[in-house]
């Protein structure tokens, strides 16, 4: 069985091959329409009449006028209209470096700055942006090659080490304030619900790697859409909860305690919700899993093996929150 590393050099070689054709069929079919338009033109002359030709501009009998190309206006493709954001975002793109003799060819500057936005606007892959980068360098050889050059991706990323795999802390503060910005807030508004979800993620299927990422919502948030606020990744969840959570934790109490000034307007915080499955809130809240004896995590009863556990009994003894935060039961 072919290892990882042999398929991805085998998917590189076919990438390779893909692009070289298209590049050729391309180069062919530019100068095929190159040539024909040149022969198209060079052979369409018109004979103008006898009675239009000006006697002050001509004194031939016969005058030959080269016809000047129509040109057509361009296909409407379906119902396509770029959207508002598009277009503020593209009307902001500085354009002052732009030849002054020639203001419509911009500079590599001005198109990789066009590119970048496009393929992160509409969530373009980097194959797919490469591959376009390999059409565009005909007409461009000063553009990158590569997908990255272009999105001017990070190379280093400064993480945590902890117990278990390494941990990147985005900021609660910094996501908040990063998200409102594309929001339109009430008028009225005082208190921010958020709502925090965490658990984890496998990566790939012939390995154990696996994401621990932090997630957090806003209530106004009308796209439903999270935002990171921390990521831990190794071979297994977190060793340790408390190492885990604790950048997220002094993030959390600070905006808690004094909240935040967005546009000069005090906003509070407030913890809505935290939504997580069984085997996460179990190892957040440092508690059994949802399948141990002590599992239940409302009740002091201990549950009964019945080819899984079950916790048969409904008047029982609730946990306090004393009792809870002292791990006496």
């Amino acid at each position: 069985m072919a290892s990882r590393w042999s398929k991805r050099r085998k998917c590189r070689s076919m990438l390779k091959v893909t692009e070289s054709e298209i590049l050729q069929k391309f180069e062919e079919t530019f100068n095929n329409t190159n040539m024909q338009g040149k022969t198209d033109t060079a052979s369409e002359h018109v004979e103008c009449p006898r009675e239009v030709v000006d006697p002050i501009v001509s004194t031939s009998s016969h005058a030959v006028v080269e016809e000047l190309p129509v040109i057509e206006e361009l296909p409407v493709i379906g119902n396509y209209e770029p959207s508002s954001e598009f277009s503020e975002t593209h009307e902001s793109i500085d354009t002052t470096h732009i030849d002054s003799d020639d203001t419509e060819t911009p500079t590599t500057e001005f198109l990789m700055t066009g590119l970048r936005f496009w393929a992160s606007t509409f969530s373009v892959s980097l194959v797919a942006l490469t591959a376009l980068l390999s059409i565009l360098r005909v007409f461009h050889p000063e553009l990158p090659k590569d997908a990255g050059t272009v999105l001017r991706t990070q190379g280093q990323i400064i993480t945590k080490k902890m117990e278990g795999g390494e941990y990147y802390h985005f900021g609660l503060t910094n996501g908040l304030m990063s998200r409102l910005k594309s929001l339109t807030l009430p008028a009225i508004l005082n208190t921010l619900k958020l709502q925090f979800n965490i658990d984890g993620l496998p990566l790939f299927r012939s390995s154990r790697l696996q994401f621990w990422p932090i997630l957090a919502m806003v209530d106004v948030d009308y796209t439903r859409s999270p935002f990171l606020v921390g990521l831990f990744c190794g071979l297994s969840k977190p060793k340790s909860a408390s190492e885990f959570l604790g950048p997220f934790i002094e993030d959390l109490k600070a905006i808690l305690e004094k909240g935040l000034i967005y546009n000069g307007q005090q906003l509070m915080a407030k913890v809505c919700s935290f939504i997580c499955d069984a085997p996460a809130r179990a190892f957040i809240k440092n508690t059994k899993g949802h399948n141990g004896y002590s599992g239940c995590d409302k009740c002091i009863q201990v549950g009964e093996w019945q080819g899984k556990m079950t916790f048969p009994d409904v008047n029982v003894e609730l946990r306090a929150d004393a009792d809870f935060s002292l791990h006496d039961r």
